[in-house]
């Protein structure tokens, strides 16, 4: 988010809650679900796989004014799976990295349409 919003915009962003902000985001995960979405019947496993991320996010500005609230912003996207034993590599990680910077990317975007 940090990097998203420095990105994205003139604001000066630090994590922590010092000093004297002149906004402050505030999320709370509030669901994270791993459905299977396609399936191999040879190998019996999932192929590929949706996550679902439920989050409670709230910007306020320094005076406590509510500049963009979404107390049920849902995110998903979808990931593949490898079953190649042979050239198997963890995707898990890549795949959790790849939501982390794709959802920041969403969410900074709807709270900057918002303004």
């Amino acid at each position: 988010m940090i990097r998203e919003f420095a990105t994205r915009t003139r604001l000066r962003v630090s994590p922590g809650a010092g000093g004297s902000p002149d906004a402050i985001l505030r999320g709370t995960i509030l669901k994270e679900t791993v459905a299977p979405l396609t399936y191999n019947s040879s190998t019996q496993e999932s192929s590929s796989f949706l996550i679902t991320l439920v989050v409670s996010v709230t910007l306020s500005g320094r005076d406590g004014k509510i500049l963009y609230e979404n107390k049920n912003y849902v995110y998903r996207q979808q990931y593949q799976s490898t079953t190649n034993l042979a050239t198997f590599f963890e995707e898990s990680p890549a795949a959790q990295e790849r939501l982390s910077r794709d959802f920041a990317r969403q969410l900074v975007a709807d709270v900057l349409e918002g303004f």
